[in-house]
Protein backbone atom coordinates (compact mmCIF):
# COMPACT_ATOMS: atom_id res chain seq x y z
CA UNK A 1 0.00 0.00 0.00
CA UNK A 2 1.42 3.33 -1.19
CA UNK A 3 -0.11 6.76 -0.41
CA UNK A 4 0.51 10.05 -1.59
CA UNK A 5 -0.20 13.27 1.00
CA UNK A 6 -0.14 16.74 -0.33
CA UNK A 7 0.40 19.73 1.43
CA UNK A 8 1.28 23.42 1.24
CA UNK A 9 3.55 25.87 2.24
CA UNK A 10 1.17 28.00 3.88
CA UNK A 11 1.79 28.18 7.58
CA UNK A 12 3.42 24.76 9.45
CA UNK A 13 -0.07 23.52 10.28
CA UNK A 14 -1.02 21.91 7.39
CA UNK A 15 2.83 20.12 6.89
CA UNK A 16 2.66 19.17 10.60
CA UNK A 17 -0.58 17.19 9.93
CA UNK A 18 0.51 15.72 6.88
CA UNK A 19 3.58 14.57 8.96
CA UNK A 20 1.77 12.95 12.04
CA UNK A 21 -0.20 10.78 9.26
CA UNK A 22 2.48 9.63 7.63
CA UNK A 23 3.93 8.84 11.02
CA UNK A 24 1.07 6.92 12.11
CA UNK A 25 0.86 4.88 8.70
CA UNK A 26 4.18 4.02 8.54
CA UNK A 27 4.17 2.47 12.13
CA UNK A 28 1.46 0.28 10.34
CA UNK A 29 3.62 -0.42 7.62
CA UNK A 30 2.55 1.63 4.44
CA UNK A 31 4.73 3.40 2.35
CA UNK A 32 4.00 7.46 2.44
CA UNK A 33 4.96 9.84 0.06
CA UNK A 34 4.54 13.68 0.75
CA UNK A 35 4.78 16.31 -1.18
CA UNK A 36 3.67 20.10 -1.35
CA UNK A 37 0.95 20.79 -3.87
CA UNK A 38 1.79 24.13 -4.77
CA UNK A 39 5.41 22.81 -6.50
CA UNK A 40 3.34 21.12 -9.30
CA UNK A 41 3.32 24.56 -10.75
CA UNK A 42 6.73 25.41 -10.04
CA UNK A 43 8.94 25.37 -6.99
CA UNK A 44 9.41 29.58 -7.63
CA UNK A 45 5.63 29.73 -7.85
CA UNK A 46 5.49 27.59 -4.52
CA UNK A 47 8.69 29.46 -2.69
CA UNK A 48 6.60 33.13 -3.80
CA UNK A 49 3.73 32.15 -1.95
CA UNK A 50 5.02 30.77 0.49
CA UNK A 51 7.08 33.99 1.20
CA UNK A 52 4.20 36.57 1.04
CA UNK A 53 2.15 34.54 3.19
CA UNK A 54 4.57 34.57 6.03
CA UNK A 55 5.19 38.17 5.48
CA UNK A 56 1.58 38.87 5.45
CA UNK A 57 1.09 36.77 7.88
CA UNK A 58 3.64 38.56 10.62
CA UNK A 59 2.90 41.95 9.41
CA UNK A 60 -0.57 42.52 7.74
CA UNK A 61 -2.91 40.66 9.30
CA UNK A 62 -5.74 42.81 8.39
CA UNK A 63 -4.55 42.43 5.30
CA UNK A 64 -4.76 38.64 5.57
CA UNK A 65 -8.43 38.98 7.41
CA UNK A 66 -9.84 41.21 4.64
CA UNK A 67 -8.68 38.90 2.08
CA UNK A 68 -10.05 35.55 3.82
CA UNK A 69 -13.18 37.17 4.55
CA UNK A 70 -13.72 38.27 0.70
CA UNK A 71 -13.06 34.74 -0.50
CA UNK A 72 -15.39 33.44 2.25
CA UNK A 73 -18.11 35.75 0.74
CA UNK A 74 -18.05 34.87 -3.05
CA UNK A 75 -17.43 30.96 -2.21
CA UNK A 76 -19.85 29.32 -4.58
CA UNK A 77 -18.77 25.80 -6.72
CA UNK A 78 -21.35 26.93 -9.52
CA UNK A 79 -18.98 30.07 -9.68
CA UNK A 80 -15.74 30.46 -11.97
CA UNK A 81 -12.79 30.58 -9.70
CA UNK A 82 -9.52 32.34 -10.46
CA UNK A 83 -7.93 29.92 -7.91
CA UNK A 84 -9.50 27.21 -9.36
CA UNK A 85 -8.06 27.61 -13.27
CA UNK A 86 -4.63 28.55 -11.61
CA UNK A 87 -4.43 25.37 -9.43
CA UNK A 88 -5.76 23.54 -12.09
CA UNK A 89 -2.35 24.16 -14.68
CA UNK A 90 -0.57 21.69 -12.34
CA UNK A 91 -2.59 19.12 -12.32
CA UNK A 92 -0.91 17.19 -15.25
CA UNK A 93 2.24 17.30 -13.36
CA UNK A 94 0.32 15.53 -10.13
CA UNK A 95 -1.61 13.24 -13.09
CA UNK A 96 2.30 11.75 -13.77
CA UNK A 97 3.29 11.44 -9.84
CA UNK A 98 0.31 9.48 -9.01
CA UNK A 99 0.29 6.92 -12.50
CA UNK A 100 4.28 6.49 -11.72
CA UNK A 101 3.75 5.89 -7.98
CA UNK A 102 1.38 3.63 -8.27
CA UNK A 103 -0.21 5.19 -5.46
CA UNK A 104 -3.33 3.71 -3.49
CA UNK A 105 -4.93 7.15 -2.01
CA UNK A 106 -4.35 10.68 -2.34
CA UNK A 107 -4.42 12.74 0.88
CA UNK A 108 -4.62 16.32 0.74
CA UNK A 109 -4.38 18.70 3.76
CA UNK A 110 -4.81 22.17 2.10
CA UNK A 111 -8.19 22.72 0.08
CA UNK A 112 -5.10 24.20 -2.93
CA UNK A 113 -4.25 20.50 -2.63
CA UNK A 114 -7.79 19.37 -3.61
CA UNK A 115 -8.58 21.47 -6.22
CA UNK A 116 -5.74 19.90 -7.60
CA UNK A 117 -6.47 16.56 -7.10
CA UNK A 118 -10.25 17.42 -8.47
CA UNK A 119 -9.08 18.81 -12.26
CA UNK A 120 -6.71 15.22 -12.19
CA UNK A 121 -10.02 13.39 -11.54
CA UNK A 122 -12.18 15.40 -14.00
CA UNK A 123 -9.62 15.58 -16.63
CA UNK A 124 -8.33 12.37 -16.88
CA UNK A 125 -10.95 9.88 -14.81
CA UNK A 126 -9.04 9.14 -11.97
CA UNK A 127 -10.82 7.03 -9.61
CA UNK A 128 -7.86 6.84 -6.86
CA UNK A 129 -9.54 7.41 -3.54
CA UNK A 130 -9.28 11.22 -2.50
CA UNK A 131 -9.58 12.70 1.17
CA UNK A 132 -9.16 16.37 2.59
CA UNK A 133 -8.46 16.68 6.23
CA UNK A 134 -9.25 20.01 7.79
CA UNK A 135 -6.46 21.54 10.24
CA UNK A 136 -8.84 24.27 11.51
CA UNK A 137 -12.29 24.48 12.59
CA UNK A 138 -14.11 25.49 10.34
CA UNK A 139 -14.11 25.09 6.30
CA UNK A 140 -12.31 26.82 4.40
CA UNK A 141 -12.80 29.04 1.34
CA UNK A 142 -12.59 26.97 -1.77
CA UNK A 143 -13.40 23.85 -0.63
CA UNK A 144 -16.65 24.23 -2.41
CA UNK A 145 -14.24 23.62 -5.47
CA UNK A 146 -13.42 19.88 -4.18
CA UNK A 147 -15.04 17.14 -5.31
CA UNK A 148 -13.21 14.55 -3.62
CA UNK A 149 -14.66 11.40 -1.88
CA UNK A 150 -14.02 11.90 1.59
CA UNK A 151 -13.71 15.17 3.75
CA UNK A 152 -12.49 15.15 7.66
CA UNK A 153 -14.29 17.56 9.58
CA UNK A 154 -12.62 18.79 12.82
CA UNK A 155 -15.96 19.07 14.88
CA UNK A 156 -19.39 18.12 14.75
CA UNK A 157 -20.04 21.66 14.99
CA UNK A 158 -18.78 22.27 11.84
CA UNK A 159 -20.33 20.03 9.64
CA UNK A 160 -23.06 22.57 8.60
CA UNK A 161 -20.58 24.62 7.09
CA UNK A 162 -19.18 21.83 4.99
CA UNK A 163 -22.64 20.85 3.69
CA UNK A 164 -23.19 24.89 3.66
CA UNK A 165 -20.10 24.08 0.77
CA UNK A 166 -22.03 21.72 -1.02
CA UNK A 167 -19.79 18.99 0.66
CA UNK A 168 -22.33 15.84 0.83
CA UNK A 169 -22.90 14.62 4.05
CA UNK A 170 -22.42 10.95 3.61
CA UNK A 171 -18.65 12.03 2.41
CA UNK A 172 -18.18 14.03 5.67
CA UNK A 173 -16.25 12.21 9.09
CA UNK A 174 -15.93 14.08 12.23
CA UNK A 175 -12.62 12.97 13.26
CA UNK A 176 -10.92 15.96 14.93
CA UNK A 177 -7.73 17.32 14.13
CA UNK A 178 -4.71 15.31 13.80
CA UNK A 179 -1.22 15.99 15.81
CA UNK A 180 1.31 13.45 16.36
CA UNK A 181 0.99 10.50 18.31
CA UNK A 182 2.97 12.45 21.28
CA UNK A 183 0.49 14.65 22.14
CA UNK A 184 -2.49 11.87 22.72
CA UNK A 185 -0.21 11.10 25.25
CA UNK A 186 -0.40 12.83 28.74
CA UNK A 187 3.39 13.31 30.06
CA UNK A 188 4.35 13.49 33.84
CA UNK A 189 4.14 17.32 35.00
CA UNK A 190 7.13 17.09 37.49
CA UNK A 191 9.28 14.84 35.46
CA UNK A 192 8.81 17.21 32.26
CA UNK A 193 10.17 20.20 34.52
CA UNK A 194 12.85 18.28 35.84
CA UNK A 195 14.17 17.19 32.20
CA UNK A 196 13.65 21.16 30.92
CA UNK A 197 15.01 22.14 34.30
CA UNK A 198 11.90 24.59 35.26
CA UNK A 199 10.84 24.76 38.67
CA UNK A 200 8.90 22.45 40.47
CA UNK A 201 6.99 24.15 42.14
CA UNK A 202 4.60 27.92 40.75
CA UNK A 203 2.79 28.21 37.42
CA UNK A 204 4.69 27.57 34.19
CA UNK A 205 3.57 29.69 31.70
CA UNK A 206 3.95 29.43 27.88
CA UNK A 207 3.96 31.90 25.54
CA UNK A 208 3.66 31.13 21.63
CA UNK A 209 2.64 32.40 18.18
CA UNK A 210 2.93 29.99 16.15
CA UNK A 211 6.17 28.42 13.67
CA UNK A 212 6.25 32.24 12.15
CA UNK A 213 6.07 33.77 15.82
CA UNK A 214 3.96 36.58 15.18
CA UNK A 215 1.45 38.99 16.81
CA UNK A 216 2.85 41.81 19.66
CA UNK A 217 4.07 38.94 21.99
CA UNK A 218 6.71 40.97 23.01
CA UNK A 219 4.60 43.46 24.75
CA UNK A 220 1.96 41.18 26.31
CA UNK A 221 4.55 38.78 27.81
CA UNK A 222 6.54 41.48 29.34
CA UNK A 223 3.04 43.14 30.65
CA UNK A 224 2.36 39.55 31.98
CA UNK A 225 5.31 38.76 33.37
CA UNK A 226 5.42 41.73 35.48
CA UNK A 227 2.44 40.71 37.75
CA UNK A 228 2.65 37.01 37.67
CA UNK A 229 3.67 35.33 40.91
CA UNK A 230 7.46 35.60 42.22
CA UNK A 231 7.50 31.70 42.20
CA UNK A 232 6.47 31.38 38.52
CA UNK A 233 8.24 31.02 35.43
CA UNK A 234 7.38 32.23 31.95
CA UNK A 235 8.39 30.49 28.50
CA UNK A 236 8.34 32.09 25.30
CA UNK A 237 8.92 30.50 21.75
CA UNK A 238 9.62 32.68 19.26
CA UNK A 239 9.78 30.06 16.10
CA UNK A 240 11.59 31.21 13.26
CA UNK A 241 11.48 35.20 13.84
CA UNK A 242 14.78 36.09 14.93
CA UNK A 243 14.09 39.85 15.68
CA UNK A 244 11.26 38.66 18.07
CA UNK A 245 13.45 36.53 19.19
CA UNK A 246 16.49 39.34 20.11
CA UNK A 247 13.42 41.91 21.31
CA UNK A 248 12.28 39.12 23.66
CA UNK A 249 15.76 38.51 25.17
CA UNK A 250 15.77 42.81 25.90
CA UNK A 251 13.18 41.77 29.00
CA UNK A 252 15.72 41.45 31.90
CA UNK A 253 13.15 39.68 34.53
CA UNK A 254 15.14 36.32 35.58
CA UNK A 255 12.17 34.52 35.46
CA UNK A 256 11.85 34.62 31.75
CA UNK A 257 13.35 32.01 29.38
CA UNK A 258 13.75 32.77 25.82
CA UNK A 259 13.58 30.48 23.06
CA UNK A 260 13.58 30.09 19.25
CA UNK A 261 12.17 27.14 17.53
CA UNK A 262 11.52 24.05 19.29
CA UNK A 263 11.50 20.36 18.87
CA UNK A 264 10.60 19.41 22.20
CA UNK A 265 7.31 21.09 22.38
CA UNK A 266 4.78 18.58 24.04
CA UNK A 267 7.44 18.35 26.63
CA UNK A 268 6.90 22.37 27.69
CA UNK A 269 3.13 21.11 27.38
CA UNK A 270 3.27 18.38 30.20
CA UNK A 271 5.40 21.07 32.30
CA UNK A 272 2.80 23.89 31.45
CA UNK A 273 -0.31 25.57 33.47
CA UNK A 274 -1.26 27.82 31.07
CA UNK A 275 -0.39 28.72 27.26
CA UNK A 276 -1.30 32.20 25.94
CA UNK A 277 -1.30 31.39 21.92
CA UNK A 278 -2.35 32.23 18.94
CA UNK A 279 -5.72 30.40 17.62
CA UNK A 280 -3.51 28.04 14.87
CA UNK A 281 -5.49 25.07 14.06
CA UNK A 282 -2.68 22.64 14.71
CA UNK A 283 -1.49 24.33 17.83
CA UNK A 284 -4.66 24.47 19.29
CA UNK A 285 -5.42 21.06 19.10
CA UNK A 286 -1.95 20.40 20.48
CA UNK A 287 -2.29 21.61 22.94
CA UNK A 288 -5.96 20.55 24.03
CA UNK A 289 -4.96 17.16 23.49
CA UNK A 290 -2.43 17.74 26.37
CA UNK A 291 -5.54 19.88 28.24
CA UNK A 292 -3.38 23.06 28.81
CA UNK A 293 -5.66 25.80 29.21
CA UNK A 294 -5.29 28.78 26.61
CA UNK A 295 -5.29 32.29 26.64
CA UNK A 296 -5.75 33.12 22.93
CA UNK A 297 -4.36 36.20 21.09
CA UNK A 298 -6.41 36.93 17.84
CA UNK A 299 -4.28 38.77 15.63
CA UNK A 300 -4.29 37.47 12.61
CA UNK A 301 -8.04 36.90 11.75
CA UNK A 302 -9.05 34.52 8.80
CA UNK A 303 -9.23 31.01 9.59
CA UNK A 304 -7.68 31.82 12.98
CA UNK A 305 -10.73 33.98 14.06
CA UNK A 306 -12.87 30.84 13.34
CA UNK A 307 -10.81 28.86 15.63
CA UNK A 308 -10.99 31.65 18.20
CA UNK A 309 -14.91 31.65 18.20
CA UNK A 310 -15.04 27.80 18.40
CA UNK A 311 -12.84 27.63 21.29
CA UNK A 312 -14.31 30.14 23.11
CA UNK A 313 -17.95 29.09 22.70
CA UNK A 314 -16.70 25.65 23.86
CA UNK A 315 -14.91 26.98 27.15
CA UNK A 316 -11.69 25.26 26.03
CA UNK A 317 -9.72 28.81 25.89
CA UNK A 318 -10.11 32.28 26.72
CA UNK A 319 -8.40 35.55 24.69
CA UNK A 320 -9.34 38.67 22.86
CA UNK A 321 -7.93 40.62 19.79
CA UNK A 322 -6.74 43.76 21.93
CA UNK A 323 -3.74 43.07 23.13
CA UNK A 324 -4.69 45.24 26.81
CA UNK A 325 -7.22 42.99 27.08
CA UNK A 326 -5.51 39.57 26.70
CA UNK A 327 -2.50 40.80 29.33
CA UNK A 328 -5.51 41.32 32.17
CA UNK A 329 -7.34 38.14 30.60
CA UNK A 330 -3.53 35.99 31.00
CA UNK A 331 -3.01 37.52 34.29
CA UNK A 332 -6.11 36.58 35.82
CA UNK A 333 -5.68 33.11 34.71
CA UNK A 334 -2.16 32.89 36.05
CA UNK A 335 -3.54 33.26 39.28
CA UNK A 336 -6.83 32.17 39.18
CA UNK A 337 -5.96 28.02 39.70
CA UNK A 338 -9.85 27.22 39.73
CA UNK A 339 -10.70 28.43 36.49
CA UNK A 340 -7.64 26.74 34.66
CA UNK A 341 -8.71 23.36 36.29
CA UNK A 342 -12.14 24.15 35.14
CA UNK A 343 -11.17 24.23 31.15
CA UNK A 344 -8.81 21.61 31.79
CA UNK A 345 -11.58 19.26 32.88
CA UNK A 346 -13.49 20.02 29.55
CA UNK A 347 -10.37 19.79 27.62
CA UNK A 348 -9.95 16.21 29.01
CA UNK A 349 -13.64 15.40 28.77
CA UNK A 350 -13.82 16.55 24.66
CA UNK A 351 -10.49 15.38 23.66
CA UNK A 352 -9.75 11.65 24.23
CA UNK A 353 -10.43 10.39 20.77
CA UNK A 354 -6.83 9.97 18.89
CA UNK A 355 -8.00 11.38 15.66
CA UNK A 356 -5.11 10.46 14.11
CA UNK A 357 -5.45 6.94 13.95
CA UNK A 358 -9.08 7.60 12.67
CA UNK A 359 -8.42 9.81 9.93
CA UNK A 360 -5.28 6.46 9.29
CA UNK A 361 -8.47 4.19 9.00
CA UNK A 362 -10.25 5.42 6.71
CA UNK A 363 -7.27 6.14 4.39
CA UNK A 364 -5.94 2.83 4.79
CA UNK A 365 -9.71 0.95 4.52
CA UNK A 366 -10.00 3.41 1.08
CA UNK A 367 -6.77 2.31 -0.28
CA UNK A 368 -7.07 -1.26 0.44
CA UNK A 369 -10.78 -1.31 -1.01
CA UNK A 370 -9.02 0.65 -4.27
CA UNK A 371 -6.20 -2.01 -4.81
CA UNK A 372 -8.73 -5.01 -4.72
CA UNK A 373 -11.03 -3.35 -7.09
CA UNK A 374 -7.91 -2.51 -9.67
CA UNK A 375 -6.60 -6.03 -8.94
CA UNK A 376 -10.16 -7.88 -9.94
CA UNK A 377 -10.35 -6.00 -13.21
Amino acid sequence: MRILVLSANTGEGHNSSARALIERLQQQGVQCDMQDCLAFLSPGFSKFISDWHIRIYQYGGKIFDKGYRFMENIANPDNFNPIYELLSLGAGKLRDLIMEGNYDAVVCLHSFAGIIVTEVCRSWGLEIPSLLVSTDYTCWPTVEQCQLDTFFVPAPEICQEFTYAGIPQDRQVVSGIPVRPVFYQQGDRAQARCRLELPEEGEVVLVMCGSMGCGPIQKIAAETLAQMPDNSVMVAVCGRNEKLREEMEQITDPRLRVLGFIDNFPEYLDAADLIITKPGGLSSTEAANKHVPMVFINTVGGCESRNFDYFLKKGYAVGSADPEEVVRIAIRMVWDAQSRNAMKQRLCQDFQTDSCQLICDHITKAAKKYRQELTAT
